[in-house]
This record gives C-alpha cells, sequence and structure tokens, in this order.
C-alpha cells in the first residue's frame, strides 16, 4: 500500500512553507539596532564602564525579550499544527481499520461489536 502525498500523517502541516520568514528580517533588524545602540553606549560611555554595562543591559534585554518570544510563539503554532494532522490521521487509521475488520465479521458476530464501539445497527 504506497502514500501519496496527501495521506503524509502530517497532511498539510508535512508540505513545505513557502511563506517568507519575516522572524529572519526581525532578527537581522533587532541585530543591527542593538549593534548599532551598543556602539554609540561604548563611545559615550568609554571612560565608566559601570555605566556602560548598565545602560547596555536596559538597551538588550527588552529587545531580545520580544524577539525570544515571537520565536516561542512561532514553534509553539507550528508544533500544535503538527499535532492536530497527526492525531487526526491516526484517528482515519484506525477508523478504516475497525471498519476493515467488521467487514470481514459475519453480521450475528459484528452486531455487539458495533454496539459496544457504539456504531448505529439496524435490526
Amino acid at each position: 500500500m504506497s502514500m501519496t502525498h496527501e495521506e503524509t500523517p502530517l497532511g498539510n502541516a508535512g508540505r513545505t512553507n513557502r511563506e517568507p520568514e519575516y522572524g529572519l528580517y526581525a532578527v537581522l533588524a533587532c541585530l543591527l539596532v542593538i549593534a548599532a545602540l551598543d556602539g554609540m553606549t561604548v563611545l559615550i560611555f568609554s571612560h565608566h564602564i559601570r555605566d556602560a554595562v548598565a545602560v547596555l543591559g536596559a538597551i538588550s534585554s527588552p529587545i531580545v525579550a520580544m524577539v525570544s518570544a515571537y520565536f516561542g510563539v512561532k514553534v509553539g503554532v507550528r508544533s500544535a499544527k503538527s499535532d492536530v494532522a497527526a492525531a487526526a490521521h491516526a484517528r482515519r487509521q484506525a477508523e478504516l481499520t475497525a471498519q476493515s475488520l467488521l467487514g470481514h465479521m459475519t453480521p450475528e458476530e459484528a452486531k455487539p461489536l458495533m454496539r459496544q464501539l457504539g456504531i448505529p445497527v439496524a435490526g
């Protein structure tokens, strides 16, 4: 039994995403801003290194926190989509297996099992 592209366990989540990675642009912009601000801070506070370190921390911390939060949310969303697709595939496979097994039974054997599984039974 061969699986087609649509039947992969991850469904759409397994396909290559052609959406541009705007997060990469955000990281690069943040790195440029941090580098520029750090350079200016070092120039301004070159004789007072303690003040320079305090200013560098105050500048860098919020930017790093925002970029980290962005990627944390992005990874969480991708992981959730993948898990949902895998669970849907596993459910469908279980349904197909149950249908196949019930199809090989006589009606007298299948009816009690179908009732136990909550499948509607005629007659």
